[in-house]
């Protein structure tokens, strides 16, 4: 960050967390749907699903579980009264904005594993 630059705390039950955290998680939902073909309901058992199928990588598995957590944690209020850092879940936001095509999943994985 450059210096002069505020930083834009949003609470976590304020309608704008509130509303990004659920775009957020719809677009991860709408991944893993395309991923597996099939209506979901919670999505941590599908983020597993797909990365023991082979279908995304460890490291994408694991940055979807946590931004998951978040995102269902402001969803479901349990940061009561914490405020986040805006930038914070619009990098969320970009990360899955940026996963790879579901319909090229066959390139998925070797496309983050170059990529590391």
């Amino acid at each position: 960050m450059t210096s002069g630059q505020a930083v834009m705390l949003v609470p976590c039950t304020s309608f704008k967390a509130i509303a990004t955290a659920t775009q957020i998680r719809s677009k991860i939902e709408l991944y893993l749907k395309k991923l597996g073909g099939e209506e979901i309901g919670p999505l941590g058992p599908r983020i597993e699903a797909a990365y023991s199928a082979g279908k995304i990588p460890e490291d994408m598995r694991n940055e979807l579980e946590k931004i998951l957590v978040e995102c269902e944690k402001i969803l479901f209020n349990m940061h009561e009264g914490d405020s986040i850092e805006f930038k914070e879940m619009i990098s969320w936001a970009s990360y899955v904005d940026s996963l790879p095509d579901p319909d090229q999943s066959d390139r998925i994985r070797s496309s983050f594993i170059s990529a590391s």
